[in-house]
């Protein structure tokens, strides 16, 4: 992206600010996508995500800073959704090795992990989506998150940590 093309959309210029978006749509959208699932309320916290971008476009100070926050908008818009979905779902109520010992037919290691993954407590979906799925560094995460380096560290290990217990578990 072009600071120029920034700098309009700060100004007010629709065009631009559409092109600042068909340049992030896709990040955002996949980050939406991996916590929420292909979904219409993906779409709808994406919606809003522009919408408040545009609003807090003139506080923001180069492109950079529009992207991450973007990001950050979209993780704080999706956090009270997904621990909204965990009560409803009986978050870690089930022990997992059984449900996918007693499944109806044998899961692959991908059906498995998905299965781990949508249980699993929210922040640590997001630490491994932005990390493993999107390629943020740990700085990146923590900045976006607002939370310290150790914090998203931690996170990423108690993650890795359930998704492997259950793998070893259940795969031979």
């Amino acid at each position: 992206m072009d600071q120029r093309i920034f700098n309009r959309a700060k100004e007010g210029d629709l065009d631009s600010f559409r092109q600042l978006v068909t340049e992030s749509e896709g990040k955002v959208a996949g980050i939406l996508r991996s916590l929420l699932g292909p979904t219409q309320e993906a779409e709808d916290v994406g919606q809003e995500v522009y919408l408040q971008a545009y609003a807090s476009l003139k506080k923001l100070d180069h492109e950079q800073a529009f992207f991450q926050y973007l990001v950050r908008k979209a993780v704080q818009l999706v956090i009270p959704k997904l621990k909204n979905r965990s009560k409803h779902m009986g978050h870690r109520k089930d022990d997992p090795v059984e449900a996918i010992k007693s499944a109806e037919y044998p899961m692959d290691k991908y059906e498995i992990f998905n299965y781990v993954f949508n249980r699993m407590d929210p922040d640590l979906r997001i630490v491994i989506v932005l990390r493993l799925m999107e390629g943020y560094s740990v700085d990146e995460i923590s900045e976006i998150l607002e939370v310290s380096k150790s914090v998203v560290l931690d996170r990423l290990i108690q993650a890795q940590q359930e998704i492997r217990s259950v793998l070893v578990e259940t795969v031979k």
